[in-house]
């Protein structure tokens, strides 16, 4: 199920003509060309786990006192993390400053909301991360110690996975995308609620996309 889904996503499976929106254009100076397509596959995969999802073992992490001090102290540190990966990019030379409001915007948001973040959502958060974490806590080693660092665990595999989803783009594109995705696997493990890091994903997707070099400058 995962490999058919990892499949999906990254594009291997053979027979899907997706349509194509933008193909090969420059969106900021000295970055890579950018093509914009119709993703069915990647739909397919979304949908797939969607389905999915309710028969994955759910282990419930309940937000004691006030949530509305956690969802806040949440987004502050999202946007304090996001500052911080962004200004390592511009360090590193793996973006520039360059806002932008791109004629093809709605459909950006519509696939990258829709298709993208929530297909990538589903299946390193809501599938990879909660069978890794469930399967922990099936094992012999179920001390109180063990059970708590099974989430650490679940999050990290996940998240090392993602970052190796993203190598294409070099290797510290990676690793900040595997930084970003351990504080989505963290949320998510909170609240055991999909939509919180699918929105927190495409947020930062969106500021990327408006800001800076999209998707990434050319070397």
């Amino acid at each position: 199920m995962m490999l058919v889904s990892c499949a999906l996503i990254i594009h291997i499976v053979p027979g899907f003509n997706n349509f194509e929106i933008l193909d090969s254009v420059t969106l900021s100076e000295n970055s890579v060309t950018y093509s914009l397509y119709l993703n069915y596959d990647k739909l397919l995969a979304a949908l797939y786990l969607s389905l999915l999802l309710p028969s994955i073992p759910s282990i419930r992490h309940t937000i004691k006192d006030n949530p509305n001090k956690f969802y806040a102290s949440l987004l502050m540190t999202f946007f304090t993390l996001s500052t911080v990966v962004f200004l390592l990019a511009l360090k590193l030379s793996i973006i520039d400053f360059a806002p932008k409001i791109p004629t093809f915007w709605i459909e950006w948001i519509l696939i990258n909301l829709i298709i993208t973040c929530f297909a990538e959502e589903l299946l390193f958060r809501g599938f990879i991360q909660q069978k890794i974490k469930h399967a922990l806590f099936q094992t012999q080693f179920q001390t109180h110690k063990f059970q708590a660092q099974s989430s650490v665990i679940a999050i990290t595999i996940s998240s090392l996975l993602f970052g190796l989803a993203h190598i294409p783009a070099g290797a510290a594109y990676a690793i900040l995308a595997c930084a970003l995705s351990l504080f989505y696997g963290y949320a998510f493990n909170k609240t055991q609620n999909i939509l919180l890091p699918v929105l927190l994903h495409f947020t930062f997707n969106l500021l990327h996309f408006l800001f800076f070099s999209y998707p990434y400058l050319a070397h």
